[in-house]
């Protein structure tokens, strides 16, 4: 079992909820943290969403990031390159110039992009982003928010698609419902697929919409839309004991697809993550060793899940780097180089990306394996064509 010293140096890229809450908790056990967002501000999804944003208290939470001595921020900055394995990742990174930085972990909380269910809108039939904007503490002033056209809407009605009932936009819009209701005094109807409300939260949530006399309504059948007149919208659907129901209702606000973000996506391409499904895996890694996901680009989450998913992960990166030092096991795949032709089949293949072409020794034409980043899957041992990788024997069990 090898030894390396490392840095307690963590990158963080996104600043959504949980990538807040982990940069505070690794600064507080006395890491040193980058984070680094593609945008000119913080908070990401919770900006546009001024319930969620005062409930996490997400204020004061930014200041202490940002006059936190061991938490440096870079905004307007993105990632274009990652090279190295856990202990000495190299990170190039572009804003007004391009630098480089080294770290010994990386984690993602990029959040997730919301795509709307309908491609038509008017102002009593808005999207549930839409709806956050009229709270956005940003600064968007209205003086009511559903004085829209010189009236207040007294029959509102939120409607989940069925692509659209991910976890999250459910807790949303149970939030969303109660405040509603609980503000406006407004006759709140729920539209609802059938969903699961499993969960502490979302089963305590779901319970204070039913005591706020909030209408519930799981539908069977796609609901109709319809627009009786100008003001009006009426929505037809056959619910679980198949009745045909029918609501009247000028104000409809309708929920949204979850997908990856672009950005997202952009950084699985550039730090080589797959989906490959390794054993090895905890909850909270990537595909690549160092590399972790947080918050709701791992997995469906609601926000106070988010919370639990980087105070967890911040335990974790505590305990790999507390010592500053990272143990593996060393040489486990042999390199036959008399049969390596450098076709870079292991490379393309490796789920890890722990295999690199090694420049420094380019002329004896050999790849490189990064023991730190091995998880010794074998994949690389039996796609290799010239058969030039082995498991050495002493690391073979019967």
């Amino acid at each position: 079992m090898n030894k390396k010293k490392i840095n307690k140096k963590v990158l963080v890229i996104g600043s959504e909820l949980e990538g807040i809450i982990l940069c505070k908790e690794l600064a507080n056990k006395g890491f040193e943290v980058i984070l680094v967002d593609n945008n000119n501000y913080l908070g990401g999804r919770l900006n546009n969403n001024k319930l969620a944003f005062l409930y996490f208290n997400l204020n004061k939470k930014i200041k202490f990031i940002e006059n936190n001595k061991n938490i440096q921020i870079l905004k307007n900055t993105s990632v274009v390159s990652i090279n190295g394995v856990i202990g000495r990742f190299k990170v190039s990174l572009i804003n007004e110039n391009i630098s480089i930085l080294e770290a010994s972990i990386v984690v993602l909380c990029t959040g997730v992009d919301f795509v709307p269910s309908f491609d038509y809108m008017s102002h009593n039939f808005i999207s549930f982003s839409q709806l956050k904007i009229f709270f956005n503490p940003q600064g968007i002033t209205r003086s009511d928010m559903f004085k829209i056209a010189n009236r207040t809407y007294k029959k509102i009605a939120l409607y989940i698609p069925q692509n659209s009932s991910s976890r999250y936009i459910v807790n949303e819009f149970f939030q969303y419902a109660l405040f509603l209701k609980n503000r406006y005094g407004a006759d709140i109807s729920l539209i609802l697929p059938e969903v699961l409300v499993a969960g502490d939260e979302l089963e305590k949530t779901y319970r204070e919409i039913r005591e706020a006399g909030i209408l519930v309504f799981k539908y069977n059948n796609q609901p109709e839309l319809n627009y009786l007149d100008m003001e009006n919208i009426s929505i037809n659907f056959m619910d679980q004991n198949e009745s045909n129901i029918k609501i009247d209702t000028d104000l409809l606000i309708y929920g949204e697809k979850i997908v990856d973000s672009l950005y997202f996506k952009e950084l699985k391409t550039i730090f080589k993550l797959c989906d490959y499904n390794n054993i090895n895996f905890q909850l909270l890694n990537s595909s690549r060793k160092g590399v972790y996901l947080c918050g709701l680009c791992r997995e469906d989450l609601l926000n106070i899940e988010c919370n639990q998913d980087a105070i967890a992960l911040s335990e974790e990166i505590s305990e790999v780097l507390k010592e500053g030092v990272i143990e593996y096991e060393n040489g486990v795949i042999d390199i036959d180089k008399k049969k390596c032709t450098l076709c870079l089949t292991c490379v393309r293949v490796c789920p890890h990306a722990a295999i690199e072409m090694d420049r420094d020794i380019l002329d004896e034409r050999v790849i490189k394996i990064y023991d730190e980043g091995c998880f010794h899957c074998g994949t690389c041992v039996g796609e290799c064509p010239t058969k030039a990788l082995t498991y050495k024997e002493e690391f073979v069990s019967i």
